[in-house]
């Protein structure tokens, strides 16, 4: 996530979200919902990757 300020910014912000009574918790929430963060779905991803690998199969036929 480029917006958190780097690697230190990004492990921060996984401190917080790990912890619900952390005082910038919400803030922190609001802040990813205004930037429309989706968690990470790994099913989804799966799927997007098997897409792209019959399209790319697809065109070098």
């Amino acid at each position: 996530m480029e917006d958190c300020g780097g690697l230190d910014g990004f492990y921060g912000l996984l401190e917080v979200l790990s912890d619900t009574s952390h005082p910038d918790y919400n803030h922190i929430r609001e802040w990813l919902d205004d930037k429309r963060f989706a968690p990470f779905d790994r099913t989804r991803l799966n799927i997007q990757l098997r897409n792209e690998k019959l399209k790319q199969r697809a065109k070098n036929k």
